[in-house]
């Protein structure tokens, strides 16, 4: 193979990487906005992860080739510079943007947005458009919330957590 071919090969690997990163994150989008999605495709992720390792590596390998023969290392082309800024923008966008929220749904604290289909609540992403409560504090007993909602705690020890509302005209969860 020659020198154009492995950086084919290197093009290919973050492309796919990229369109693996997106997926995910719109499955993960997907799953933090609806409360009855349970999946979170984080698989996606590594696959990801795995695909931009490798093609990263691949440009890695050829620089030290190209030393090692005392060749100067033809400057990386327009499009492979705009590939590895590319990738490295959608980490640091979708990292920057689900991190937050799926941490904020996994563990509910407060901060953290509820849908309601007018029996049960289920934690959601905020800029959901299902979100209809928003937890404005963990208290150790009901009467110190003041607020339009209060939730018992799950475990022992847990607190009573005190929701206000968040927005008045959220889309009916049907959980």
């Amino acid at each position: 193979m020659n020198f154009e071919e492995y950086v084919n090969r290197a093009r290919k690997q973050l492309l796919i990487g990229n369109a693996v990163a997106i997926v995910a994150a719109i499955a993960v989008w997907n799953s933090l906005a609806n409360p009855n999605s349970s999946y979170v495709w984080t698989g996606g992720f590594f696959v990801s992860g795995f695909c931009y390792y490798r093609g990263l590596r691949i440009y890695l390998t050829l620089f030290r080739y190209q030393r090692s023969l005392r060749r100067t290392f033809p400057a990386l082309m327009p499009v492979d510079v705009g590939l590895i800024l590319l990738s490295i923008g959608l980490v640091i966008a979708g990292s920057s943007a689900l991190m937050p929220e799926y941490f904020k749904v996994s563990s509910p604290a407060v901060g953290t947005c509820w849908a309601s289909d007018g029996e049960a609540v289920q934690p959601v992403a905020c800029w959901s458009g299902k979100a209809k409560f928003r937890t404005i504090s963990i208290v150790s007993s009901a009467e110190l919330c003041d607020s339009e909602m209060v939730l018992p705690p799950k475990f022992e020890g847990d607190g009573f957590t005190c929701l206000t509302l968040h927005r008045d005209d959220a889309i009916d969860a049907g959980l």
